[in-house]
């Protein structure tokens, strides 16, 4: 899969996060469809854990993801260690991770709209579909080098990503949600953290280089 061969396999847990985020646009953007006509705004409180082989698991992060019925989401990452990483997206200006070690906005790519939701379930990829908190999903697999991934598409949810599982040789990462409320966000939770300064960032052969390379650093309280 092209997504997948962009970000290559992920190297650490901060690596982990911006894949799945990563994951989701690319994914969403390769089943190529018209968006459906109804759409709701929600906040979906998800968090994701890392199984390896020998069955040891640890927590990667938490996140919190706004999403408005206007085509715009902003999404929270915190970690571990206390810091976080946030990124934000919006229709005709593209997919951005906020970098405040730079002082800049990492482009990560353009913003596509959710997809038909009944063109997944008609997709090749399509394995079965399950019920994630209540919601009925689509789910559909993906592969790349060293990767492979199962992505959960909500219908009632604009077709959206719910849900990931991606596994590589020795470990599995799963973000599932932990709570999806209904309604949409109030304007102060889809405000991101903004800088004049824009860069794009740039990949080696799968891999994010060194310039630009923005980090779970964000500031550790607030915004």
């Amino acid at each position: 899969m092209k997504a997948l061969m962009k970000f290559g396999v992920p190297v650490g847990i901060a690596a982990i996060g911006l894949a799945a985020m990563l994951l989701s646009a690319e994914a969403q953007k390769e089943t190529n469809a018209t968006a459906p006509p109804d759409r709701v705004g929600y906040t979906i409180v998800s968090k994701a854990t890392i199984r390896s082989d020998d069955g040891n698991t640890i927590g990667a992060f938490t996140q919190t993801k706004y999403v408005s019925a206007d085509d715009a989401w902003r999404n929270l990452k915190t970690f571990p260690n206390g810091s976080t990483q946030e990124s934000f997206a919006s229709k005709g200006q593209g997919v951005f991770l906020v970098d405040d070690d730079e002082q800049a906005l990492i482009l990560l790519g353009p913003y596509h709209r959710s997809p038909n939701p009944q063109s997944i379930r008609h997709s090749p990829k399509y394995l079965r579909t399950e019920h994630v908190q209540g919601y009925e999903a689509y789910v559909l697999r993906e592969e790349g080098p060293g990767i492979t991934a199962e992505v959960y598409y909500a219908p009632a949810l604009n077709g959206d990503v719910i849900k990931q599982v991606l596994a590589k040789p020795g470990s599995t990462m799963t973000l599932e949600p932990e709570s999806i409320t209904l309604g949409e966000p109030a304007s102060e939770n889809l405000q991101h953290r903004s800088y004049s300064v824009v860069k794009t960032a740039q990949f080696n052969n799968g891999v994010r280089s060194s310039q630009h390379r923005a980090k779970n650093s964000n500031r550790r309280s607030g915004r």
